[in-house]
């Protein structure tokens, strides 16, 4: 749509060999002196596969990208795609390695990037990362200057460019977030003065992405599990994209896309998904409707985009585009309507609110102004010749009397042509065809066949010759095609005021326009779901804790099969979360753990999923190490490349993760590859997120099988003999027998007979060996007592959740207690043998040292290094120090838990095992270590969890939270932490259990609302930390009749704060009993009914439980799309530091305060200075005056002073400004990482 040009730069090449950097614009912006054309794509080069994973089509995308400079870097990016009229804005709080960032520049795929010029001298860890993924990203690389980068401009562009209902809830989304506004105020300039693209006011769809709403996807990932793309054949079909891709419309496959690339993780969101989808399934007519009305729809994005810019200049090309825009716009809003009578009776939220937005009366104004100006039968054409005719005759007949006559002209030239075509086919006796293109525009088509022996006559020219026919003209039709384009370049340009008066009207509605656009495109990318699962057995997932499939398939080779595909089950828990597949080459390993990543992603995007039954959990990354191919463009070897992604992966993995590894370390020799492996799997185990790891290495699943955690699973094959097998490709649990799968393999390719029996004989002999070798330790042994006491919990966990009552449940218990002694006992009876197995083995061991090198077998298997370990510990001694309180702590849960069995579980408590200490110990150890350390409740999770880790962070309070414990003792304070809900914290503080706390001012006045403070009980306010804020509004259906607080009286609320709820009601039913001062009676009954519910709040009204809500809002963007309004508010709230009023060390509690309101204060200020003339010192001060006064030195050189001054993160751009004006000079900016400011 765009025709880029080269933005006018000036190079300087001493400042490029300067700053050591070569091949980048740096750009002085200016305005170009023609705006850029629109009426063709985009002639940017071709782009490599590594840059189109998040593409449909060529789009130009400008990025700016900024960044904070510390320990824990903040990036802000803004994007703004100039095909579809989209402004994205971020800010990530990302790691050292900026992997976050490098994601989300890969998935938006921008063609340009624009960097501040000051990261390069001397180059920033980001400006370098970004140099190094350049090629693969093809962008190209613009510096530009600071003076661009300023917030003020970047709310400026908010407040005249976004839509005005959505201006508000874009700046609360963005503040604080200083990087991202600086970022969109960097590309909307660069894309005004540097591009020549203006975007009309109030016309861009601007919009803030949290970090963390989508799962995190490397690109690595994407290609390996062949996501958007076929690694064999770019063209294929044969991905996940291409599965899934039954949309009709551009802007629905540009969403799919999107959403494969970055999952949802939002739980609410994806019910809604699944609903639509399960309603448009049952109701086979709201279906092929949803269809039908799709298939009219043209690219709306880039209609509506086009409309938008607005011209430099006007000429005869922009007067036809704009023409041929408001013919297919007439066509877009004309398709909207039909996708409204079509969701007609769904049952669907989701699929409601596409209807609202689809409602006849939002088109109708816009009808109404194209029908004024523009014929009713103007249709919109494909063909050249029509497509010319529809532009001539597109304005109605009497808007302007020239336009007429120009009219009449151009029938009259069209008829002559025709006229001339008959003449000549008469005169020559040859039938001609008059055919018309763009270029050449009419031209006769002559068939070989009506020549036949003769020659073409000497009047025809310009002769083409084609197969089976040839192409030509005449100087008469040349000069009559001249006398045709005239006449209609003088109705375009007669067109060109009413034209564009129409297009001026039509903007002000270009927001209702787009979200139609954006409705149609979720319709669309919810009706292809729902086509795939009407020709395939798909299940509609759930969202749970547990990932559970039954009769799960690969959804791309199920496809490409002939053959029936064979399902496999897949469950994992925490206690299963690390799965070995082991199995022989072409048993379905690799098959078997990609169709639990396309499951995930699949379930995360509101799909349905290939199996009888899929539950997931909500999954935040997901990772795959699979590729084993050399990286030759990286010069990295099979092996160095493994590595390099296993690093990565280790490096960013959590308990919210999904990791599939396949085959791993098998570029290096078989031992290293073991060693290397186990490793990683222990450090993958740890992690606790979900991963299954192919591997062949037997010995990896039988070193792994007694750790907590760890399931070994199977593909399980048949062997009738020696020379043939059978893949069953059914999954089994242990691991796989050592049948010698390869060298049956081996024998069936064939390979000649004398090398297959001496590899027969040399596996024999190792096989021999490593039986010889393999002895029972007591860490195994520990961790067989660990997982069975572990297991045992989960077992009891269940029961206590489910629906077993009483006999029945008394006999399962007993059952389940009698197991578990009997496995206990025979562990213990193993451990008293087990010393005497190692001194055997011991002896074993020195025999085979004495042997000489001749007498050794030639392969021998040895267990690496890194599992030998003392009997009395594991790993260390502080790692065996938590795993026994948290045993210890397991038992009492399950004591409790067992009420008739719990004797025996003490005697098994209370018996000291061989080699550690006795459990009684270790449960009192943690008490004991409380003892003389000030308690501090943080948030255990939710939306303050982690500023608050940020915040103590930045305070240097050094601790370590073992994933098991809410407790954690801090390293450099006598100060422990206990991790709790934030709902509980007040009254932990209240009474006096814990000394201090972090949670929100809503939970307090909830608290409250029931224990009222005394002069012993109660909370003290300490600090306001500024984050975390919100409101406790009353919410009510925005279409409803309900419009204030008073007319729900007697009606239903639902709220997980019920006791403010309670309170806000009572005062308003007093208030309109007539009680002047609006207290309650707390005796009287409450005539409004306050529902309680924990979570999803929002969606009560939609689903008729409530008549209105109470509940918390940030931004409002979710109450907005379920359909509510505010109409009054409970409370305000931030997150608050809080103390009891008898805290047990009172000086521990203001260093710790202090320590707390620095870091709040350095994260609003940063430290200017910069050099002055004396003279204009008190210009200088007026512009920073500091929080008490700014320090002023003097400098050598006579006259002149420097200055330092605090100054307001969110004033420093301006200050700079407004510094440099008065003449400051030597500007710099400092952050600060923590202050003392005394008040």
């Amino acid at each position: 749509m765009f025709q880029r040009p080269r933005p006018l730069t000036s190079q300087s090449s001493s400042g490029s060999m300067s700053h050591g950097y070569t091949g980048y614009d740096t750009t002085t912006i200016s305005r170009t002196a023609t705006r850029r054309n629109t009426d063709r794509p985009s002639t940017a080069r071709p782009r490599t596969s590594a840059s189109t994973i998040a593409k449909v089509e060529n789009q130009y995308v400008v990025c700016a990208i900024a960044e904070s400079r510390g320990i824990s870097p903040t990036v802000g990016l803004a994007f703004v795609n100039l095909d579809t009229a989209e402004a994205v804005l971020c800010q990530i709080c990302d790691s050292q390695t900026f992997v976050r960032t490098v994601h989300k520049l890969k998935v938006y795929g921008p063609s340009e990037i624009l960097v501040v010029s000051t990261a390069t001298s001397p180059k920033s860890k980001l400006f370098s990362i970004i140099e190094e993924n350049l090629e693969g990203m093809d962008s190209k690389l613009t510096l530009l200057d600071r003076r661009y980068w300023a917030e003020s401009t970047g709310y400026e562009y908010i407040q005249t460019l976004a839509f005005k209902e959505d201006i508000e809830a874009i700046k609360i989304s963005v503040t604080g977030n200083y990087y991202a506004v600086c970022c969109i105020a960097a590309a909307l300039k660069y894309t005004d003065l540097g591009l020549g693209v203006t975007f009309s006011l109030h016309s861009l769809r601007m919009r803030y992405e949290p970090s963390e709403g989508s799962m995190m996807i490397d690109v690595s990932t994407i290609y390996s599990l062949e996501l958007v793309q076929n690694l064999r054949d770019p063209r294929s079909r044969d991905c996940l994209f291409g599965l899934l891709n039954e949309t009709l419309t551009p802007m629905g496959a540009r969403l799919l896309r999107s959403n494969i690339l970055q999952p949802l993780t939002d739980p609410e969101v994806l019910n809604m998904r699944y609903a639509a989808v399960d309603d448009m399934t049952k109701k086979e007519g709201l279906f092929f409707a949803t269809r039908a009305a799709l298939k009219n729809f043209l690219d709306a994005d880039r209609i509506l985009t086009a409309l938008i810019v607005t011209p430099n200049k006007i000429t005869l090309q922009t007067t036809e585009q704009a023409i041929n825009q408001i013919i297919m716009l007439k066509h877009f809003v004309n398709s909207v309507g039909p996708v409204f009578e079509a969701l007609t009776g769904t049952a669907s939220a989701m699929l409601n609110n596409i209807r609202e937005l689809c409602a006849p009366e939002n088109m109708a104004p816009v009808q109404e102004l194209i029908g004024g100006v523009i014929n009713e039968d103007t249709t919109y054409a494909r063909q050249p010749l029509e497509l010319r005719n529809q532009r001539t005759y597109a304005v109605k007949s009497g808007v302007n009397g020239l336009l007429d006559v120009a009219r009449t002209t151009y029938k009259e030239a069209t008829e002559d042509a025709f006229q001339h075509a008959t003449e000549l086919s008469q005169e020559f006796d040859i039938k001609l065809d008059l055919k018309y293109e763009t270029a050449r525009q009419f031209y006769f088509k002559i068939a070989l066949s009506e020549l036949e022996e003769k020659t073409l006559p000497p009047v025809f020219t310009n002769v083409i010759r084609r197969h089976k026919y040839i192409e030509c003209q005449t100087v008469e039709l040349m000069k009559r095609n001249q006398k045709i384009n005239v006449s209609h370049q003088e109705v375009i340009l007669m067109s060109d005021e009413a034209v564009g008066n129409l297009v001026e009207q039509v903007r002000s509605h270009m927001s209702i326009m787009f979200k139609a656009c954006e409705a149609v495109a979720t319709l669309d990318m919810i009706a292809a779901f729902v086509q795939l699962v009407t020709v395939q057995n798909y299940t509609q997932p759930q969202l749970t804790d547990t990932l559970a499939v039954e009769a799960g398939r690969h959804p791309i080779k199920e496809r490409v099969m002939r053959t029936k595909f064979i399902p496999n089950d897949v469950y994992a828990t925490k206690q299963t979360r690390f799965q070995i597949i082991t199995g022989c080459n072409m048993s379905g390993k690799s098959t078997y753990i990609r169709s639990v990543a396309l499951m995930a992603i699949m379930a995360q995007i509101g799909c349905y999923v290939p199996a009888s039954y899929a539950s997931f959990p909500v999954l935040h990354q997901l990772f795959a190490r699979i590729g084993t191919d050399d990286s030759l463009e990286s010069n990295v070897s099979t092996f160095a490349a493994e590595m390099r992604e296993i690093a990565f992966i280790l490096r960013n993995i959590d308990q919210h993760s999904l990791v599939i590894v396949d085959e791993l370390g098998r570029g290096t020799s078989t031992r290293d590859g073991l060693a290397i492996a186990l490793a990683i799997a222990e450090a993958l185990l740890s992690s606790r997120a979900l991963v299954w790891f192919a591997t062949h290495f037997k010995d990896l699943a039988t070193i792994m099988n007694d750790r907590v955690g760890v399931l070994n699973l199977h593909l399980a094959v048949e062997m009738q003999d020696e020379h043939s097998m059978t893949m069953l490709y059914k999954t089994t649990q242990g691991v796989a027998e050592e049948a010698h799968y390869g060298l049956a393999l081996a024998r069936i390719v064939p390979l000649p007979p004398g090398v297959v029996e001496h590899a027969t004989a040399v596996a024999c002999q190792i096989e021999r060996h490593a039986i010889r070798n393999k002895k029972a330790s007591e860490t195994v042994l520990k961790e067989k007592r660990r997982k069975l006491i572990l297991n045992l919990k989960e077992h009891l966990v269940q029961a206590h959740n489910g629906v077993l009552e009483g006999d029945v449940l008394s006999a399962w218990l007993h059952e389940l207690q009698k197991e578990f002694v009997n496995r206990m006992t025979a562990l213990e009876a193993k451990a008293a043998s087990t010393s005497n197995e190692i001194d055997e083995d011991a002896d074993e061991r020195m025999r085979d040292k004495s042997m000489s090198e001749e007498e050794r077998p030639s392969t021998r298997a040895s267990q690496p290094s890194i599992i030998s370990v003392s009997s009395d510990t594991t790993s260390t001694d502080s790692d065996t120090t938590v795993r026994e309180v948290s045993e210890a702590s397991t038992l009492v849960a399950i004591m409790g838990l067992s009420n008739g069995v719990s004797g025996t579980f003490e005697g098994v408590a209370q018996r000291p095992r061989q080699g550690s200490r006795s459990l009684p110990f270790m449960t009192d150890l943690l008490g004991n270590s409380l003892n003389d350390r000030l308690l501090f409740a943080v948030p255990k999770k939710g939306r303050l969890h982690q500023a608050c880790l940020d915040l103590l962070h930045g305070s240097d309070i050094q601790f370590h939270r073992h994933s098991r414990l809410d407790i954690a003792l801090v390293k450099n304070l006598p100060l422990a932490l206990v991790f709790l809900p934030a709902a509980d914290i007040p009254t932990f503080v209240g009474e006096g259990r814990v000394d201090l706390g972090i949670t929100g001012r809503d939970q307090v006045a909830e608290h409250e609302c029931v224990t009222p403070p005394t002069a012993t009980t109660g909370v003290e306010e300490v600090l306001d930390l500024g984050f975390g804020k919100c409101s406790l509004q009353v919410q009510v259906p925005a279409k409803g009749d309900l419009t204030k607080p008073e007319d729900l009286i007697g009606k239903n609320i639902v709220t997980s704060f019920t006791n403010l709820a309670e309170q806000y009601f009572r005062k308003l039913e007093a208030e309109q009993a007539g009680n002047t001062n609006g207290e309650a009676n707390g005796d009287a009954k409450l005539k409004t009914v306050i529902k309680y519910v924990g979570g999803s709040v929002e969606a009560a009204c939609a689903l008729g439980v409530a008549d209105g809500i109470v509940d918390l809002v940030e931004s409002g963007e979710t109450m907005r799309a379920a359909g509510l309004k505010a109409i009054s508010t409970v409370v305000s709230t931030s997150a608050i530091l809080i103390k009891s009023k008898h805290p047990s060390d009172p000086k521990l509690v203001e260093l710790i305060t202090a320590r707390i309101k620095g870091v709040i204060t350095a994260q609003k200020y940063v430290l200017c200075t910069y050099n002055v003339p004396r003279s204009k010192l008190d210009d200088a001060r007026k512009i920073t005056p500091g929080r008490r006064a700014p320090t002023v030195n003097a400098l050598e050189e006579e006259g002149w002073v420097a200055v330092q001054a605090m100054v307001l993160r969110k004033d420093i751009a301006i200050a700079m400004d407004q510094l440099t004006e008065v003449g400051a000079t030597d500007l710099i900016v400092t952050k600060l990482e923590n202050t003392r400011t005394g008040d």
